[in-house]
């Protein structure tokens, strides 16, 4: 897991094919003071992270159509970008997760949210 400069927000990408569900997440994390952008599959996610790597920390969904999941994104990620965080969000727990990826069974609370957030800072997330 990396360690974040806390003299800046922790930019966050939601990734999740249910448009309602990305736009409450972003909602509550950009109230929260977080910097967001949002990816509606695991490879759009990928291509953005391509483009840009801004990036600190993906929280995901497993179950998203397309040839890549939420599973398969963490495991890339894992692999290819390990100073991402990964934080799955999902009704259902993935049989493995990569090393430093957490998870978040749905449903949660906002401040469940926030809280597994701040694994990803050296300072807990207000």
């Amino acid at each position: 897991m990396s360690e974040f400069d806390n003299n800046r927000r922790l930019r966050v990408l939601v990734v999740d094919d249910e448009w309602l569900v990305r736009e409450t997440l972003t909602d509550v994390l950009d109230e929260a003071g977080f910097s967001t952008r949002q990816a509606m599959s695991a490879t759009e996610a990928l291509r953005q992270l391509q483009r840009d790597e801004a990036v600190d920390v993906v929280v995901t969904d497993i179950e998203m159509p397309g040839v890549l999941d939420g599973a398969d994104l963490a495991r890339l990620l894992a692999a290819q970008r390990p100073e991402i965080g990964v934080l799955v969000v999902s009704g259902r727990r993935p049989r493995s997760l990569p090393n430093g990826a957490r998870f978040l069974a749905k449903p949660f609370m906002p401040e469940d949210l926030l809280h597994a957030l701040s694994d990803f800072t050296s300072a807990p997330v207000h």
